[in-house]
C-alpha cells in the first residue's frame, strides 16, 4: 500500500508542475543545437527525468474513475514517456527511434481526438485538464517535428 501512496505523490507532483516539465523538455531539445559544452549529458538527464516522471505519474490509482478517464490518463502518461524517449534516441542518434516517435506521437494525437470529441461527456474534465492536454499537444508536435526532420523539412 505504501508503494501506491508514493506513486500518487509522484503523480500529484508531476501534475502540479506540468509547465516545468514542458520547460525542461524544451531546454533539453534546444541544448544540442545551441552546441553547449555538455549538451548530450544535459539532454540525457533531462529527457530521462521527464520520461520517467510521466510514466510514474500515469500509474496513479483512482478511487472512483469516471468512465474511461483513468485509462486515458494512463495511456497519455505512457505515450508521453515513449515519445520523449523516442526524441532522446533521435537526438543521440540511437537506432530504432522512429517506432517510438510514431507510437508515442500517434497515441497522443488519437487521445487528443477522443478527448475533444467526447459527446457523451464520459471523460472527467478534472482529471484530463487543459494543462494535461497542453502536454499531449506539445509532445505530439515535438514528435512530428523530429519525424519530419528525417525528410529534410527541419534541420536540428
Amino acid at each position: 500500500m505504501e508503494q501506491y501512496n508514493m506513486i500518487n505523490k509522484i503523480s500529484a507532483f508531476v501534475l502540479k508542475r506540468e509547465y516545468l516539465l514542458i520547460l525542461l523538455t524544451t531546454l533539453a531539445i534546444s541544448a544540442k543545437p545551441l552546441n553547449l559544452q555538455y549538451a548530450n549529458y544535459i539532454t540525457v538527464f533531462l529527457l530521462s527525468f521527464v520520461s520517467i516522471a510521466y510514466v510514474l505519474a500515469a500509474q496513479k490509482t483512482f478511487k472512483e474513475p469516471k468512465g474511461m478517464s483513468s485509462f486515458y490518463f494512463k495511456l497519455g502518461g505512457i505515450a508521453s514517456g515513449v515519445a520523449i524517449i523516442g526524441v532522446l534516441f533521435n537526438i543521440l542518434a540511437f537506432p530504432s527511434y522512429k517506432p517510438m516517435l510514431i507510437v508515442g506521437g500517434l497515441s497522443l494525437v488519437i487521445l487528443l481526438g477522443i478527448i475533444s470529441i467526447d459527446k457523451d461527456k464520459t471523460i472527467d474534465k478534472q482529471l484530463l485538464n487543459p494543462t494535461l492536454k497542453l502536454r499531449f499537444l506539445y509532445i505530439s508536435f515535438i514528435t512530428l517535428v523530429f519525424l519530419l526532420e528525417d525528410y529534410g523539412l527541419f534541420n536540428f
